[in-house]
């Protein structure tokens, strides 16, 4: 399983992509717009980007060139209406890995898709930590005080964005349009569920807990 951004403001080709990769197991975010996906590959770890040319705001192009400006090393596809040459030259010049046009085969494009993740890097180093919160990107591991936390898929992306953004107060529906960006049947009540598990698991034998309410506002990580 991997974790896969597709960033597409066709909204029935991106449902589509979506459904054809989550029918594969993987984890997947997705994206309409330039802005949000540059975010979202700027903030958080994917294994592999599938990225349309024409987005709003920002196109696939300057994304990709940002991305790897930004030393982002996930592969990068393509899936572009644009055919000719010349864009196909620039797509793989801005730092994309493959080019796959529309109207595609859906059988291609998962074989393109893991042909992709056999290239990627197979490890990554990076730990974020926040006083005694860590998280192990290369296992995909929550640790609390040295120790490893059990948590599930949902848990771990709520706790690695927090960690990500220390001493910030972020409200239920921020949460959710970062955490459950492909959701849109999630409202900012699925969250509080998470919130409070979190809180048991990250609890101290003193009563402490990093991870705070702030009445009226949100949540936030403390640094200490």
């Amino acid at each position: 399983m991997a974790k896969i951004l597709i960033a597409e403001d066709d909204s029935a080709l991106r449902l589509s992509v979506l459904s054809l990769l989550k029918g594969q197991k993987h984890q997947v975010d997705a994206a309409e717009t330039g802005d949000y996906a540059l975010e979202l590959l700027l903030n958080y770890h994917y294994d592999a980007v599938i990225l349309d040319w024409d987005l709003p705001v920002l196109s696939g192009v300057d994304i990709c060139r940002k991305y790897r400006e930004g030393k982002g090393t996930a592969p990068v596809l393509f899936l572009t209406g644009k055919s000719d040459h010349a864009s196909r030259v620039e797509g793989l010049d801005s730092g994309a890995d493959d080019y796959l046009c529309k109207p595609f085969n859906k059988d291609e494009l998962l074989a393109r898709v893991r042909a992709m993740l056999r290239r990627a890097p197979q490890a990554h180093h990076s730990v974020l930590k926040v006083g005694e919160i860590a998280y192990q990107a290369e296992s995909k591991t929550v640790l609390f005080k040295g120790e490893p936390v059990d948590v599930t898929k949902k848990e771990l992306g709520i706790i690695e964005f927090f960690l990500r953004h220390p001493n910030q107060v972020f409200s239920t529906e921020v949460i959710v349009a970062r955490v459950w960006s492909s959701e849109s049947e999630v409202t900012p009540d699925t969250v509080r569920p998470y919130i409070k598990r979190l809180r048991d698991k990250l609890t101290d034998e003193s009563g402490n807990c990093q991870l705070v309410t702030v009445h009226g506002s949100g949540y936030k990580l403390l640094e200490s």
